[in-house]
């Protein structure tokens, strides 16, 4: 089974294409579109694990800085939350969490409206 990841990202103005191109270049990203909306850039990942999924971000060349808004269910927040909170602050000290944990039918919506950066959902 694999395990797919969508990723929306804001952008300074005018640097969209660059990153998207950037981004293309990593292993793993299936897609990856500079976009008009409340987000600049969406990426398409796939792995065959979680742990994979989380190997592909921390192989990221860049350092990520700026705020991250992370929504999730309450009944995978204990299992999800401290590898990915810790991971992200070991190797992306400028980055400053943000982590809630809601439904998944408000967290889907607040993604929608751009007041989360990703979410972690449960799907039927």
């Amino acid at each position: 089974m694999s395990v797919k990841a969508y990723i929306l990202i804001q952008t300074e103005v005018g640097r969209a294409a660059d990153v998207a191109a950037r981004i293309r270049e990593i292993s793993g990203v299936t897609q990856a579109e500079d976009v008009t909306g409340p987000y600049d850039v969406i990426v398409r990942t796939e792995a065959s694990s979680m742990d994979e999924l989380g190997d592909l971000a921390r192989a990221s060349r860049d350092r990520l800085a700026g705020r991250l808004r992370i929504g999730v269910i309450p009944t995978i927040a204990p299992y999800l939350l401290p590898a990915i909170i810790g991971s992200v602050a070991w190797t992306h000290d400028g980055v400053d969490l943000h982590v809630r944990e809601t439904l998944s039918g408000s967290r889907g919506d607040a993604l929608g409206r751009g007041g989360r950066d990703t979410a972690y959902v449960a799907l039927p």
